[in-house]
């Protein structure tokens, strides 16, 4: 709608063009700024200007919107908090609002739901990690924005170490999506309460009505605290999560995490994580997958050094695109590439190999039935593929392929209780080695001939990572008072056990060499850096971070003593392991990036959508930006994939099924479109 007689024509630098909305605290205008940029522009109701308590509670929405960064937020672009008329600027989203597309087309459907919880859970995890409660999550909050669900409006948010601002008279927030602490005990509302509202708001989009609603906002309160949810036409799958989310306890409710992974779905995170506070800080046992996966090909060079430094573009090669699958939301995990070879595998569809220099398929695996439905590729080399599948969430299987024709050579069934472990398994040497059955296996790679078999200390926490002719186990447990990992080398070619050394800490290793592991050491509030020495089992840890990462678990890749991580921060670092010092870290414009990919001069870093972001090796300083990918979708779960890289070809996995390759040295490189 247009502007009202009495509207300002301007506010700070942006000229208001429209109203896009009015609410009890300001009226919200498009606008443009000085480049011609649209923008939202948030201007306070001129009689609410002169009270001290309300200026108060908008510097404070304010503050919050700007400690939250993400992809499912809005940025702050400006603030005249102090201004006679206070007003905010935003990044202007066109997109219409949860509520006006309930209300215009009805409930979501399965996918959507997906979409709308993983996108909501990702959020509120920024949202929580910035020191920030929302506590008005709800349909007029929440913009459906092509890329994903974005949460707005945290005028009545606080921070979670403060106390709650009253307003006299008045509750704040939105009766059918607060929680039960919101209405007794408002000064008790912590992270837990927004989960509550994200349940009734999934409710309220699967149905078109609310868990709680009734004829008055005092009866709808009532419920809220005292009565149970109707969770009457929910769909079956969701309504286990929906009625965590709504527990009267918020101890009960999960984390934003938690849900996050409930509504990905096997086999859909393309990333491990490392959880440990909460589980430790509840005194309860965890088991925690603390090994990664490696590969070492035919030439005897890591997964990291194939990954690292690599000289040579393919002869031939030029930008490509395809889609391995269409109408998908998620994307392939694909191998290092080669100069022969690009393997990736794409949930639901086929492990393909790919030319790397046109794009061409050269091969296609494609898993059918019900007992080994979807592929996920765990390592490669020259010779030999191994892919792991999964059928009913209850089987696992790791299938040994050759290289060349993409023929299934041999398989073998992982032990169920290893279902919620991430897989472990790599090649080396002609060696297949698989942590199953409460062991690690050593099978001949191409007849898969069991050729040694060794116990493990730990049953349901345990990895590997093969260097050469060694392969080095690590094996987890934690309870209330301790954590404990048991490290192992083993010779590849025998199962001979080399060392085996205890550490009083949870220890992930991270990127290898032939000299070093890069490990995370985590204790219950803290996480550092260390390096394992793979000859001895000893144990260096580094000085601790200055900025400690928010996820003790990010990707990482390890080049000439420097080791460059990303983290779910949207941060990219270089530590340089010689001296433990940060060289450098560099905050992206995208969230949930991906393993970097380390070339000559740069460091590649991608999003799940496919934009990429070129970072100076030495300085970390932002070289060029790319837009997402044409026709890239936003997949289901969080995590992003990681890019390889040879010479001056850069290979992409994202959302949508797409993969394509860029040259890393154009000018103003931009991903092509798939086919």
């Amino acid at each position: 709608m247009g502007l009202r007689t009495g509207d300002p024509g301007a506010v700070g630098d942006y000229v208001l063009e429209a109203r896009l909305g009015s609410g009890g605290m300001g009226t919200v205008y498009l606008a443009r700024d000085r480049a011609g940029r649209p923008v939202a522009v948030k201007v306070v109701h001129r009689h609410l200007a002169d009270d001290a308590e309300f200026r108060e509670r908008f510097a404070r929405e304010v503050s919050a919107a700007r400690r939250v960064t993400g992809a499912s937020t809005v940025r702050v672009l400006d603030a005249g908090v102090a201004d006679d008329v206070p007003w905010m600027a935003t990044e202007f989203v066109a997109a219409p609002a949860l509520q006006a597309q309930v209300e215009a087309h009805g409930p979501l459907g399965e996918a959507e739901l997906r979409r709308l919880a993983a996108g909501l859970a990702a959020a509120l995890r920024d949202i929580h990690r910035a020191g920030v409660v929302h506590r008005d999550l709800k349909p007029g909050n929440v913009l459906l924005a092509a890329d994903g669900p974005r949460v707005i409006d945290f005028g009545v948010s606080r921070a979670a170490d403060h106390h709650t601002l009253t307003v006299t008279g008045r509750v704040i927030g939105s009766p059918p999506f607060m929680a039960p602490e919101q209405l007794a005990r408002p000064r008790d509302v912590g992270p837990a309460a927004d989960v509550f509202a994200l349940g009734a708001l999934l409710v309220y989009a699967a149905t078109g009505a609310g868990p709680f609603d009734d004829d008055s906002p005092y009866l709808i309160a009532h419920r809220v605290v005292a009565a149970p949810a109707d969770l009457g036409g929910t769909p079956e799958w969701l309504r286990p999560l929906v009625r965590r989310c709504l527990a009267k306890d918020p101890g009960e409710r999960p984390t934003p995490a938690e849900v996050l992974a409930a509504v990905s779905g096997p086999g859909r995170r393309v990333r491990l994580r490392l959880r440990v506070g909460r589980a430790v800080r509840r005194g309860v046992a965890v088991g925690l997958a603390v090994g990664l996966l490696a590969v070492v090909g035919a030439d005897g060079r890591s997964e990291d050094a194939v990954r690292g430094v690599v000289a040579g573009t393919p002869e031939g090669w030029r930008p490509w695109a395809t889609r391995l699958l269409p109408n998908v939301h998620e994307g392939p995990t694909c191998a290092p590439p080669t100069q022969g070879a690009l393997f990736c595998a794409q949930g639901s569809g086929p492990l393909t190999r790919f030319d790397p220099a046109t794009g061409r398929a050269e091969w296609r695996k494609k898993y059918t039935g019900e007992e080994y439905p979807v592929p996920h590729l765990l390592a490669a080399s020259s010779d030999l593929v191994l892919v792991q599948t999964e059928g009913d969430g209850t089987e696992l299987a790791v299938h040994v392929v050759d290289a060349a024709t993409g023929t299934t050579l041999w398989h073998q069934v992982k032990d169920s209780k290893y279902v919620a472990v991430a897989p472990v398994s790599g090649i080396s040497r002609g060696v297949v080695a698989l942590v199953n059955e409460g062991a690690v296996i050593g099978y001949e790679g191409r007849s898969g001939r069991r050729l040694w078999s060794r116990t493990l200390p730990y049953t349901e926490a345990c990895g590997l990572r093969m260097l050469d002719d060694v392969v080095v186990t690590s094996c987890a447990t934690s309870d209330e008072n301790s954590m404990t990992t048991v490290v192992a080398a083993f010779r590849t070619r025998d199962g001979e056990r080399l060392w085996s050394r205890t550490h009083p800490y949870l220890l992930k290793p991270l990127a290898a060499d032939a000299e070093k592991i890069v490990v995370g050491v985590s204790t219950s509030d803290r996480r550092r850096l260390g390096i394992l020495d793979p000859d001895t089992g000893r144990l260096g840890v580094l000085a601790e971070q200055p900025d400690p990462l928010m996820d003790p678990d990010p990707p990482g890749v390890l080049a000439a003593d420097v080791y460059y991580e990303s983290a779910d921060d949207s941060t990219v670092s270089a530590v340089d392991l010689r001296t433990g010092r940060r060289l450098w870290r560099r905050t992206l414009e995208f969230d949930s990036p991906g393993a970097p990919a380390v070339g000559d001069r740069l460091v590649l870093v991608s999003s799940p959508t496919g934009r990429v972001a070129a970072l100076d090796r030495a300085t970390g300083e932002v070289r060029w930006t790319s837009g997402p990918a044409p026709g890239a979708r936003l997949p289901l779960g969080v995590g992003g994939f990681t890019p390889g890289i040879l010479g001056s070809a850069l290979y992409v996995p994202c959302g949508g099924g797409i993969l394509f390759s860029l040259d890393v040295n154009a000018p103003d490189p931009q991903p092509p479109t798939a086919a």
